[in-house]
């Protein structure tokens, strides 16, 4: 008896864990292990989530000093190759840190920085940036989405630039640019390359051209080709942090037309072939924009249309060999194809009057599309003509 007692002791006071104690320490595990593992995902949820928040105020501060190093590169139509720098360091950081731009299409977008200040010297440029970091937490989840977004922003001072208002001789306080260009040669054969220098005065930052045939550039000294003939007008303004100038020359460029050069004929017609009378549908392909186009459909010297892409009928049964003229300010050219049309004799059904009525004759043949009036040839039972 006193063994049995001891054994009751030691299963009260837990000193030997029975069957029953330790099925109850695995139902309170099965119960608390998803809320620990839930808890922790949740952390590393928030956790991922605020590193991200860090990595992107990293990403605004480069992408604001990146402007504010370059404000010329967003003035005016703005520089293609610093902005596509600038895009490639936020695409790249972004890819670095898992951030999912807002889609746009088949894109991403990248934001363009502002200049609230304009683009002078102790102005500021801002960019704000926004990411969305995916959610792996399935009760999170549900509650916020599978994404989240997070925004920073950052501010940088430019750091090149004019002063405005900066004390001149005789007490005045202006620096406004004067602008003034020239270029070199003013004219020529198309096409036309021209050297442009800017002479403008006063310390200008940024340079706007228009150079007459659409095309416009913002390096300082650019070259240009002007393609086709004609007189162009150019013009340039000079800006810094003070204001602007333009300077405009009228008729500046004259360009020619280049000798002996035009665009190139080619033409195609469909159908050709087939029997009188024959309609056929001529195509223009020419290369070289033609501007003016003289059809011979039947090669005999003489124009037959003007127009770009004719019709033609060919009512008599023969061969045609067809020519097209193009032109334009750089010259004119003739393709002729040989023989390129057929045309064959057209075809003709006589009209079956066999057990048909002297008198019933003419109907027969009219309701077959014959126009001409039958008569009976001589002697009187002779056939029908």
């Amino acid at each position: 008896m006193p063994r049995f007692s001891l054994l009751r002791r030691r299963l009260r006071t837990g000193s030997v864990p029975t069957r029953r104690d330790r099925g109850q320490s695995l139902v309170e595990l099965a119960i608390t292990l998803p809320i620990l593992l839930l808890l922790t995902l949740t952390a590393l949820d928030f956790g991922r989530i605020y590193l991200g928040w860090i990595n992107l105020q990293n990403m605004a501060r480069l992408a604001a000093n990146f402007a504010a190093n370059n404000p010329q590169a967003w003035v005016g139509v703005g520089d293609a190759t610093e902005q596509a720098r600038y895009q490639t360091l936020i695409l790249n950081d972004a890819r670095a840190v898992n951030c999912d731009l807002p889609p746009v299409g088949a894109s991403n977008v990248v934001p363009s920085p502002t200049f609230p200040g304009g683009t002078g010297l102790g102005a500021f440029a801002e960019v704000g940036i926004t990411c969305s970091f995916g959610v792996i937490t399935p009760i999170v989840s549900a509650i916020v989405g599978s994404q989240v977004s997070v925004s920073a922003s950052a501010t940088f001072p430019i750091k090149s630039g004019a002063v405005a208002d900066i004390p001149v001789g005789g007490g005045g306080t202006s620096n406004v640019p004067t602008a003034e260009f020239s270029g070199t040669p003013l004219g020529g054969q198309a096409p036309l390359l021209v050297q442009f220098s800017d002479l403008s005065q006063n310390v200008p930052i940024v340079w706007t051209w228009n150079f007459g045939d659409g095309s416009q550039s913002n390096a300082q000294n650019p070259s240009h080709t002007y393609q086709n003939a004609g007189t162009y007008t150019v013009s340039l303004v000079a800006t810094n942090a003070a204001g602007s100038d333009t300077e405009t020359k009228s008729a500046y460029i004259v360009v020619s037309g280049a000798p002996g050069v035009g665009p190139v004929p080619e033409f195609s017609g469909t159908p050709t072939s087939g029997s009188a009378p024959l309609s056929v549908s001529f195509t223009d392909l020419s290369t070289g924009s033609p501007t003016a186009w003289a059809w011979d459909f039947d090669n005999n010297g003489s124009t037959d249309s003007t127009a770009q892409n004719p019709s033609h009928t060919y009512n008599s049964a023969g061969t045609y060999s067809v020519s097209l003229t193009v032109s334009n300010a750089f010259g004119t050219n003739t393709n002729t194809k040989i023989s390129y049309i057929s045309v064959g004799v057209q075809t003709c059904l006589v009209p079956v009057f066999a057990g048909v009525r002297k008198n019933d004759a003419q109907g027969v043949a009219t309701a077959e599309g014959f126009t001409t009036a039958l008569t009976i040839t001589t002697p009187p039972n002779g056939n029908y003509t």
